[in-house]
């Protein structure tokens, strides 16, 4: 592997990753995918040893790069999102309305449960298992 490809690559990077993300997350409008994805487009420069000879003017090809990254995620979250939907009419299909009721009861009893708590654990529940983040770093 060329060193002196690796340096310019990792000089590339440091210059130019806000730009790639920003342009991403424009795009994705997904913070951490769209650094994922600019990652993602640096690390496939360094593992094709054909861009190693045409690296001189990159920056334009990785912003296109980072387009088509785009692209497909959205693509990908397109297709996640159907199958979702598919899944979860599947699922609810056969519910009769006793079955929703009862469903629809369990949520107010959990909605409850949490205003009842304490303030930090109440936020803990909130920020954990409803908005999905990882509270305990």
């Amino acid at each position: 592997m060329d060193k002196r490809f690796d340096i310019k690559i990792a000089d590339l990077y440091r210059e130019n990753r806000y730009k790639l993300f920003i342009h991403a997350n424009n795009l994705v409008n997904d913070e951490e995918n769209a650094k994922d994805i600019v990652n993602d487009v640096f690390c496939s420069i360094l593992e094709n040893e054909n861009q190693k000879e045409n690296s001189d003017d990159i920056l334009p090809l990785l912003f296109v790069m980072v387009k088509n990254k785009c692209i497909d995620f959205l693509r990908h979250k397109s297709v996640v999102t159907k199958n979702e939907s598919i899944y979860i009419a599947e699922i609810y299909s056969s519910w009769t309305a006793k079955e929703y009721a009862e469903y629809e009861q369990k949520i107010i009893r959990m909605q409850e449960s949490i205003n009842n708590m304490a303030p930090q654990m109440k936020h803990i529940v909130e920020e954990f298992f409803l908005k999905e983040k990882n509270v305990l770093k």
